[in-house]
């Protein structure tokens, strides 16, 4: 059974419903915490739980560069976790396999998980849904569709403080840890 977060002082878990493209749903959730949250996109990891064609930078930045105007602003995504470590831009975000960011901690991770990916009877899915949660300092959120959050069953591992991330509706998070600049 997975012991993720193990207390109140743990990072704040949120579900966002996973729409029929993917893509546009992480893209929402990124500029909606960047733009209207204050978020930095370089303290943003999404870790997708198994590779997708539907899923991919390229679809990503795409779907973002319809929602941004001002590029100035405009968080963009790579997958180079070598050249984000060292050299990364304010402006860029994460996208990384769960392996390849083990062992590294980001402020933010957003889980996406697609239909049909996560079987809770499956050791190996529960220990990567683990490694994946463990990557986040302070918040913690989640893309799946209703089945897999039921499976998943975060819900079980922090009572009373996983919910459904409205995205309009994101508090800042202070109250749990501060985000360190």
């Amino acid at each position: 059974m997975l012991n993720f977060p193990k207390s109140q002082e743990e990072p704040p878990i949120f579900w966002v419903p996973r729409k029929q493209n993917v893509s546009q749903t992480v893209c929402e959730v990124i500029v909606d915490l960047c733009a209207a949250k204050g978020i930095k996109p370089s303290d943003i990891c999404v870790i997708p739980f198994l590779q997708n064609e539907m899923l991919s930078i390229e679809a990503i930045n795409l779907q973002i560069c319809q929602k941004c105007v001002e590029k100035a602003f405009r968080p963009e995504c790579i997958s180079d976790v070598e050249y984000f470590l060292t050299n990364r831009k304010p402006y860029e975000f994460l996208f990384a396999w769960a392996l390849r960011v083990k062992g590294l901690e980001f402020k933010v991770v957003v889980m996406v998980i697609d239909e049909d990916q996560f079987d809770y009877d499956n050791v190996d899915d529960r220990k990567k849904v683990y490694v994946i949660c463990s990557r986040c300092t302070c918040m913690l959120i989640v893309i799946s569709d209703d089945q897999n959050r039921r499976e998943i069953a975060l819900v079980k591992y922090r009572k009373n403080t996983a919910s459904v991330l409205n995205l309009d509706a994101i508090v800042t998070w202070n109250r749990h840890k501060k985000m360190k600049k």
